[in-house]
């Protein structure tokens, strides 16, 4: 009569659970097998689960209940059975996981701390600066942390590149910071100003060491999920400041 059951992944930790009417009849003279399309619900929160313990490929599994009712002819429902299956365990390939299934499930279109990543940001605003932290997301995804946390150095220089500053072309970063905010972004408050200039600056100089020699493994999983969603954050502040 139907199915229900639990997905697990990637640790055998239930993260979604479904129900399908199956109303599918069987006797002793047909072949008993079937084959029945499920839909199982994945919201974000649950697909952000999953992606934070995921390594590689996506390890997943299935359990099933069933809920028969049994026939006899002329009769009808003599009684009712109920059966469950052993979990069922099997791998999504990283690359049709990350470049098929999780577009599909509207990962990365919405974080769960409500950051909105803007869809090229009209002419005028950072085309740019979207790629790059598209860039840097893609390798949080891959969990090439160094790789994600370079490409949010890059959104923050090509944020200042996308305005022409009266300075010569090798001046400091912090020195392009203050006259990109001074010449291009007039309408903030003097402490509006002073708060979106040290948080660029000092996200940029955490930023630094992806750029430079240094120790293997220097990033970490915690490091590059909150350097990506600073950056993120400060480019939606940026690009909706200069539309």
């Amino acid at each position: 009569m139907f199915l229900s059951g639990e997905f697990f992944s990637p640790q055998q930790t239930a993260v979604a659970r479904f129900r399908d009417d199956a109303n599918v009849f069987a006797d002793s003279s047909q072949s008993p097998e079937r084959q029945l399309r499920l839909e199982i619900p994945l919201d974000l929160m649950a697909v952000a689960r999953m992606e934070e313990s995921r390594e590689g490929d996506l390890w997943a599994g299935l359990k099933f209940n069933g809920f028969f009712a049994v026939h006899v002819s002329a009769v009808g429902v003599q009684r009712f059975e109920t059966g469950t299956t052993e979990p069922l365990y099997f791998a999504i390939p990283r690359s049709q996981w990350l470049e098929k299934l999780l577009p599909q499930l509207g990962y990365g279109k919405l974080e769960l701390i409500e950051v909105r990543i803007s869809n090229g940001v009209r002419p005028e605003g950072l085309p740019k600066a979207v790629q790059e932290i598209r860039q840097a997301r893609s390798y949080l995804a891959e969990g090439d942390w160094e790789k994600a946390v370079i490409h949010c150095r890059k959104t923050l220089e090509t944020i200042l590149d996308s305005r022409q500053l009266q300075l010569p072309a090798a001046s400091r970063f912090a020195q392009k910071v203050d006259t990109f905010i001074h010449d291009h972004l007039s309408s903030l408050s003097d402490k509006q100003a002073k708060l979106l200039a040290e948080e660029m600056k000092l996200l940029w100089e955490v930023c630094s060491p992806s750029a430079h020699p240094s120790p293997q493994d220097y990033f970490k999983r915690a490091d590059a999920n909150f350097i990506v969603r600073n950056t993120t954050a400060m480019l939606e502040y940026a690009g909706r400041l200069l539309a």
